[in-house]
């Protein structure tokens, strides 16, 4: 079954590519980076902020994107921890 397009996100940061992409349902975060085309050497992954909401009012989640590549967190780590913010 397809998963629906569900909101526009745009990443921005240390990646190699910063453009907007589509988000869907339970997308993972190392999809998302990698629409981005990678991040970048020097990027810091042991803190990668995943900023959603309005600009008033926005909700960070603060993810170790570096255990989630190397397999010490699973892929569903950044789902769990933004789970609320991603709504």
């Amino acid at each position: 079954m397809a998963r629906r397009l569900r909101h526009g996100a745009c990443n921005v940061g240390a990646v190699d590519g910063p453009r907007p992409v589509g988000y869907v349902d339970d997308m993972p975060l190392t999809t998302a980076i990698a629409k981005a085309r990678g991040t970048r050497p020097q990027a810091h992954l042991p803190q990668v902020a995943i900023v959603r909401g309005s600009l008033s009012g926005p909700k960070i989640a603060v993810v170790d994107f570096k255990a989630i590549l190397t397999g010490h967190a699973p892929t569903s780590a950044s789902r769990h921890e933004t789970s609320s913010i991603c709504r």
